[in-house]
């Protein structure tokens, strides 16, 4: 593609998925321009690379590129999509893209509901520090490189695979993780029968000499698994797998734990980021390189070491003994885990603060988001953030509010502007206590106001 393909422009370059791939193909010697509705943190980063950035729909960028990648969240009458066609400028889908270069690479896939970003920048992480130089995307910003890619010399990959829009039925893994299977994305799939059957299929697409790292204690994934014909090796918390993590434990916020392997302990891992949920996440990754050949002790120094990801339970700051947690969580599933790793933390009282994503999510999953938020001593709920989609009559953040009142929590607000949950939250923390902002929005922007009003009240 090099070869006959110079100037690339991106539609959506700031999104989670684009923004990596943008860096590797600019580090590979391409042009990259690229278009997006806001001016972000992800963007500024490109273009403080060379990477020509506009924010609106005009043509001007299109007309010299040989390519123009779109996500799948780019309508098809977008004006540069349209102007590509009517130009004969070819274009792509993101993932197929991503997938064309995979071609050339042994890779590792992450797959699952949740914990991909996480997971793949443990896999990316440890792989790197065992000198073995792979090239990964991450869909977050991984703290020690401040960036969503790593650009390697060696013919490894690590990327996510998104079950978004099916997009991870373009990819050609070498091994594909499955960390979970949960009903999400209901605009794209009819059911969760309908996300297990393109789970199969994803599986399928691993070569004779791949092989399916599948978590075990996970229902969903359970129940496929004997549709898999690839060779599937299996990790657990609870026993009855091929990798299992044994004796957990939570000290001052690090999950520590025992890999055993078919019986045999190989060691103990402390891992420098809490939850059951990241016990999970790193034993994938532990499993996939110990399968690729790393050694046990350079896992371990890697994850003591491991500095996590942006927007993923990230310790914003501590002020006046009340620590603000920020993370992207934004199924009642990932509400349910981040919620619990800060119970493992040892703070005094949790106060969750939830901006829900989409409309149709909202909808969807309105009663499992009340019970995962129920777990908070005092949840604070922002109107919802509705990103591509348009209103649906009678679906607000206020039902969510009213069905946990209903359950008996006596904590529980709605507060339609996220602004305004600041001083709601500065006069109600206590010392010890933690403030969760969660959600997949802009939510996150009230954090560095929430502690400089602690700070100076």
């Amino acid at each position: 593609m090099k070869r006959f393909i110079k100037k690339i422009h991106m539609l959506g370059i700031g999104g989670a998925g684009m923004c990596p791939l943008a860096e590797v193909l600019q580090a590979h010697g391409h042009k990259v321009t690229g278009s997006d509705k806001i001016n972000s943190v992800a963007t500024a980063r490109l273009e403080s690379m060379g990477i020509r950035v506009q924010y609106n729909h005009d043509v001007d960028l299109v007309r010299n590129a040989d390519l123009l990648v779109y996500s799948s969240a780019v309508r098809e009458n977008n004006p540069e999509r349209v102007y590509a066609r009517e130009h004969g400028i070819p274009c792509i889908r993101r993932a197929e893209l991503l997938g064309d270069l995979m071609r050339a690479h042994f890779t590792v896939c992450i797959s699952g509901t949740h914990g991909k970003t996480t997971t793949t920048s443990l896999v990316g992480t440890i792989l790197n520090d065992a000198s073995l130089r792979p090239t990964v995307l991450v869909g977050g910003v991984v703290r020690s490189a401040e960036s969503h890619a790593f650009v390697g010399t060696s013919n490894i990959m690590v990327a996510e695979a998104d079950e978004y829009d099916r997009s991870f039925l373009a990819m050609y893994p070498s091994i594909a993780i499955i960390t979970n299977i949960e009903a999400d994305h209901l605009d794209c799939y009819s059911s969760l029968d309908d996300i297990k059957d393109a789970f199969v299929k994803f599986s399928e697409r691993i070569p004779f000499y791949g092989a399916v790292i599948a978590c075990k204690d996970d229902t969903g994934v359970r129940e496929i698994l004997p549709r898999i014909n690839s060779t599937v090796i299996t990790y657990s918390v609870n026993g009855d797998a091929d990798y299992v993590a044994k004796d957990i434990s939570f000290v001052n916020g690090h999950g520590v734990f025992t890999v055993v392997k078919h019986g045999v302990e190989l060691g103990t891992i402390d891992l420098n980021i809490p939850g059951k949920h990241n016990v999970l996440n790193s034993l994938a990754a532990i499993v996939v390189a110990l399968e690729i050949g790393v050694d046990f002790k350079t896992i371990a120094l890697s994850l003591k070491q491991f500095q996590g990801v942006k927007r993923r339970f990230e310790v914003i700051g501590v002020e006046k003994k009340v620590t603000v947690i920020d993370d992207y969580a934004h199924h009642p599933g990932e509400i349910r885990a981040t919620l619990d790793a800060a119970r493992t933390s040892g703070y005094n009282n949790i106060i969750a603060v939830f901006q829900p994503h989409l409309y149709t999510r909202t909808r969807d999953f309105i009663n499992e988001f009340a019970e995962s938020l129920g777990k908070a001593d005092i949840v604070y709920i922002a109107d919802i953030y509705k990103a591509r989609e348009e209103p649906i009559p009678g679906i607000n953040s206020e039902a969510i509010s009213d069905r946990i009142k209903a359950s008996g929590h006596k904590y529980v607000y709605h507060i339609p502007d996220k602004a305004e949950i600041i001083p709601e939250v500065v006069s109600n923390v206590k010392e010890n206590d933690c403030v969760v902002i969660m959600g997949a929005g802009d939510i996150w922007e009230i954090a560095p106001t929430i502690l400089e009003q602690l700070k100076n009240g």
